[in-house]
Order: C-alpha cells, then structure tokens, then sequence
C-alpha cells in the first residue's frame, strides 16, 4: 500500500536529482511531432475515426463489402469519434476516476492487493526502492465489469458516483467493440455475426490508470512496452498524451483526440484474421508537468473458446499463420513467456 503513487506527495525539482541517482541509466526513445490525416473511415450510423499522428507513414487500404467503410491504417491503432458514446460521460468517467485515486489512502487500503490472482484489486507498478532495470511509474486499479448485474458489488463504492458512471460507461463501450467487430468481419469477407457468441463474450476487463507528474520520466515508463492478449481494446485518454506505438522502428506518440476512444487489435483478432490485422506494441510514458489517467477495457473472448485463422482468409495461397487453440491456453502460455520476456505470437505461430 505504501508503494502507491497517488498516496504520495512528490516534490519535484526537490526529489528530481535524488531520484536520478537512485536509477540506472536507462534511455528511452524520445517521442516525436506529428501532423494528422484526415479521418480514415467513415461508417455506421455515423461512424468516423482519424489515424494516429504521422510522418509520411502510407496507410494501406482495406474497403468493406457494400462501402460501409474504409479502413486505413490496419495496422496501427485507431482513434474513433462519432461512436455514441457521450461526451458527458466519457468525461465524467475520467473525472470519477481522477476522484478515486485522489481519496486518502486509508479510503483506498480496502481495494489494495499484490496478490496477482485477484481478479479485483488496486496496485502500482512502480518500486521506488529499485536500483536496476526499467522503472515504472503507474498506479491502476482493475476491475471485472461485464456482465454489469453481476460484478457491480464488487467495485469500488468510493467514490460515490464510480459505480453508476462505470456500470453506462462499460455497457457503452463494449457496445463500441462489438459494432466495430461486425464492421471488421464485413469488411474480411467473414459470415454475418462472426465476432458475436464466444469469440467476444468473454470477460470485460477495465484498467483505470493513473500516472503522477514523475520526478524523471526521460527514465522512466508508465507502462512497458507490450501488445494486448485479448480480442479487442478501447481506451479513453484524457487530456494528457502519454501513449506511444511502435511503427517502423520508431515510438510514435498518440496525442488525445477531443471524445475519441482509442483502439487496438489484440493477439486473438491478429490470429483470426491471419495477420491482416496487427497486434501493435505499445507503452506508456511519464511526463513531469500533469498527472495522466487513462481507462483500458479489454473485450475478451471466452476462455473455453477455439481460437483459429477465419476459414474465409485462408486458403492455399494464404495459409493459416497460426496455430488453433483453446483461449485459456494461450493465456496460460502467455503468462508463462511474459515472465521471461518472450514474444507470446512466436509459440503459436506455424513455421515453414
């Protein structure tokens, strides 16, 4: 508990150079300035999204059966607008959330936990005593929300307005993945529905993330470099840029788009759809002039569910990629290989 940023008062010119010594050297990427493209496809009901900041990057082309859509840039993230999902309560969760990790610490002691089995807890990521390696700079608190009627009483009742701005804010959200997902399989030529029943039914998963003004960010991360296990995520940035994708080698920073909701392909749609959608690495990064929350909701497949290639995509001159499993295989794998810093796709790819 003591470990917890938002229960600390930093000082910053004051414990800048103390922390600096107290680090190793670690250098990390300096993010760049980008301009942004126009949006990159328009769909349903409205439906419209902008790329992520470029320079020069060309955006490949994907195009849905009818014209429903445009889909560039498949292999990056998206920032969604016009998605449905109000501008009030996309900020009123952020400001429910900011309200939450700014409550005193004995008010937050109840959801604190380092036992990683828990499926509901508070923690943090970063190790102030450390003196090797990477460093992290992250509180979070994570939390099971899907179906709502039956993980409500588990979340947090403070403050007092989070659970019923969550319990519309998860609803809507994951409403957002599933229409996505139906537009994603038309546009793969995939049957009607493909996405729907245990492909995505799955748990809903939210990381509400808060990351303090830090003393050092040139050393260090917010969050470490990775890509989603899951199906699909959705997060909502705030006002404060922070996230970073890999491109071509490089850290790209995605400024926070006004009432866009970010998203990202995870493992399990890069191996249904055979690598034509990609699993982008991703971090966080720290800054020291304002706090950053963000809030992540992973869209999951079931974990009885099987997991293979579409057979609409592959053929002999496209064959599968990957092998067929069982989700809770692959988390189990996954878990495994993060451990040791392994790339989780490697296990499950087909060689030759």
């Amino acid at each position: 508990m003591d470990n917890l940023l938002s229960n600390r008062k930093f000082h910053l010119k004051g414990c800048s150079v103390l922390y600096r010594e107290a680090v190793s050297k670690w250098q990390y990427p300096t993010a760049i300035a980008f301009r942004y493209a126009n949006f990159i496809f328009s769909g349903m009901d409205g439906y419209s999204a902008v790329p992520m900041p470029t320079t020069g990057i060309t955006w490949p082309l994907f195009s849905a059966s009818f014209g429903i859509f445009s889909l560039i840039a498949i292999s990056l993230f998206l920032s969604v607008i016009n998605h449905g999902v109000s501008e009030q309560l996309m900020g009123d969760m952020i400001r429910v959330t900011e309200e939450f990790f700014n409550m005193s610490k004995e008010d937050k002691a109840a959801y604190y936990s380092e036992d990683t089995s828990k499926t509901n807890r508070l923690f943090s990521s970063s190790d102030l005593s450390k003196k090797d390696g990477p460093r992290y700079w992250r509180d979070c608190l994570r939390l099971a929300c899907y179906p709502v009627p039956e993980t409500i009483n588990d979340w947090p009742d403070k403050p007092a307005k989070l659970r019923e701005v969550l319990a519309k804010f998860i609803v809507e959200a994951r409403d957002v993945s599933i229409t996505l997902l139906s537009l994603i399989s038309e546009g793969l030529g995939l049957k009607e529905g493909y996405f729907e029943g245990d492909l995505s039914s799955g748990q809903v998963m939210l990381n509400a993330n808060y990351y303090p003004p830090c003393p050092a960010p040139d050393l260090t991360l917010g969050l470490l470099p990775h890509c989603d296990f899951n199906l699909i995520t959705l997060l909502l940035q705030g006002a404060v840029s922070g996230l970073e994708i890999m491109h071509q080698g490089k850290w790209i920073r995605v400024d926070p788009i006004q009432n866009a909701l970010v998203i990202n392909f995870g493992h399990q749609l890069e191996i249904i759809t055979n690598g034509v959608l990609k699993s982008v690495e991703h971090r966080a990064v720290t800054n020291s002039g304002a706090a950053r929350t963000s809030l992540a909701v992973f869209i999951m497949p079931a974990k009885e569910s099987f997991i293979s290639p579409a057979k609409e995509i592959v053929n002999e001159e496209n064959p599968p990629l990957y092998k067929s499993f069982v989700y809770k295989d692959f988390l189990r794998i996954y878990i495994e290989l993060l451990a040791k810093r392994v790339d989780v796709m490697e296990a499950f790819k087909i060689n030759g």
